[in-house]
């Protein structure tokens, strides 16, 4: 076991995509200094136990906490705690929206493990004996129906879907109880998704931070666009779009655009944002924000969905986009670091491949990519110690 970094009060300590695994991510996070040495999985929500470490630091979580895993609420909830207590003792922690915080929002079921679906159920009893059913349900469905139904009917569960019904037969009772209380956690009025909504107000999530010369997004603020979100108030702004609607509204919002597979016509920037006025760039910039793109690429201009990371996935980015062809990733990321005075951008969302443990740099050394796929549900339920890493910042 690793010791805990010894957190300076200036510090910055940042961790990226978690994707529902708390076992390791409380494991990296002691070990950089922010929990405390004797919070586990089965104490951390005990009445009185104190879990924040690092005094006066600040430590910024870049997104995707959910999905891929079995712990997402768990996480959430585990992470709400850690905010409450670093501001108690004088101390910060910043959680980013990463894509798959919007897809919750949006009701796209596609990555949430069936597992993870039983912590929302409100019943005590019924969290207790749901993972034993679930499974149950799932075996049997797999041996009937083959996996590649059973996965598109736990995708398409939502109510919205018109052949919810004959999706809910293939998967079971429990399998759609889990997902209605799923749905219902992450709308508009429910526990997580009025949480969200509630810290985008306050700040305490966020789209982007800075703190000293290092900028930190879930998946890259590049070209103009990039400098729009870091104008005062512009990201805000997008924010409240989202934060005012429904789950239901998010979804016809993000299927608009998924329909819409003819590129935009060609525009002076391709990173920038059309419309003339305010209001309308409020709404392409909010459009871009939280939806997967056209044909589900994921929009180049959003901080939770570019493609900033790699040159291959970049340029699909821009074929989906627009009819421009691709311009440098790097040029796009130095445009932003200049307007924002910052020396380093810091992002997840693009995971290391499996030869690879350690976070990467790009462009430089300004681009730091740290999601080194500590999941066990990126590694077949593999625990990899190896790739457990975070980054620290300290003055100078």
């Amino acid at each position: 076991e690793l010791g805990p970094l010894d957190v300076g009060p200036l510090d910055v300590v940042s961790l990226a995509d978690l994707h529902g695994d708390l076992p390791q991510a409380l494991k990296i996070m002691k070990r950089l200094g922010v929990v405390k040495p004797d919070v586990t999985e089965s104490n951390w929500g005990e009445l009185g136990r104190t879990l924040w470490a690092a005094g006066t630091a600040t430590f910024v979580q870049t997104g995707d906490v959910v999905d891929r895993y079995h712990f997402d609420k768990d996480i959430i909830d585990f992470l709400w705690k850690l905010q409450d207590h670093a501001e108690a003792e004088g101390g910060k922690v910043v959680l980013l929206l990463g894509n798959h915080e919007l897809w919750n929002l949006q009701g796209v079921l596609q990555d949430v493990r069936p597992l993870a679906r039983c912590q929302y159920l409100e019943d005590p009893g019924d969290r207790q004996k749901c993972p034993a059913e679930t499974t149950a349900e799932l075996q049997q469905a797999i041996k009937t129906y083959g996996r590649s139904v059973v996965q598109a009917a736990l995708a398409r569960l939502n109510p919205w879907d018109k052949d919810r019904a004959k999706w809910g037969k293939i998967i079971g009772p429990w399998g759609v109880k889990a997902a209605v209380a799923h749905l219902k956690a992450w709308d508009k009025e429910g526990a997580v998704g009025k949480g969200v909504r509630e810290r985008l107000k306050d700040g305490r999530m966020a789209f982007f931070f800075k703190k000293a010369q290092v900028l930190f997004v879930h998946a890259g603020l590049v070209g103009p666009a990039g400098e729009w979100f870091l104008q005062d108030g512009n990201a805000n702004a997008a924010a409240e779009l989202l934060i005012a609607k429904t789950m239901r509204q998010l979804q016809e919002v993000a299927s608009r655009r998924l329909k819409q597979r003819e590129p935009l016509r060609l525009l002076d920037d391709p990173l920038s944002f059309d419309d003339a006025d305010n209001e309308s760039i409020k709404t392409e910039a909010f459009e871009a924000l939280v939806t997967n793109g056209r044909g589900g690429r994921g929009d180049m201009r959003s901080p939770a969905w570019s493609r900033v990371c790699d040159e291959d996935l970049w340029n699909e980015q821009f074929k989906r986009e627009v009819e421009n062809p691709a311009g440098d990733p790097c040029a796009a990321v130095e445009q932003v670091l200049i307007a924002a005075n910052a020396t380093t951008m810091v992002i997840g969302h693009c995971p290391n491949d499996l030869n690879k443990t350690t976070p990467r740099k790009r462009c430089g050394d300004r681009l730091m990519l740290a999601d080194t796929r500590m999941s066990r549900g990126y590694n077949n339920e593999e625990l990899m110690d190896d790739r457990l890493w975070g980054l620290r910042f300290s003055p100078g």
